[in-house]
């Protein structure tokens, strides 16, 4: 699953600003799980109340509402480990 993909996804229950999968420094394959980030925590929500659990591509996204720290100033996302075919928003790539 690419970012644009996720972010059709993820477009589909409010506005992204961004999408991030994260990926191994040494094979730069995926490590199955990224970042999305909404408009507002509103979005975020909706993300993970309807998202959360849908089969994307044969695998299950799992989300989870990511820590608000000093790197992470936006008003709202989502992200954990376990995405479709790895988010991000999210899910990652896989």
């Amino acid at each position: 699953t690419t970012e644009d993909q996720l972010k059709e996804i993820f477009g589909q229950v409010g506005n992204v600003t961004s999408i991030r999968l994260v990926y191994d420094r040494s094979t730069g394959k995926p490590q199955g799980y990224g970042f999305c980030e909404f408009e507002d925590p509103e979005m975020a929500a909706s993300a993970l109340r309807n998202l959360n659990g849908a089969d994307i591509q044969g695998r299950k996204l799992r989300l989870d509402l990511a820590d608000n720290d000093t790197h992470n100033s936006g008003p709202g996302g989502v992200g954990g480990p376990g995405g479709p075919g790895g988010g991000m928003g999210g899910g990652g790539g896989g």
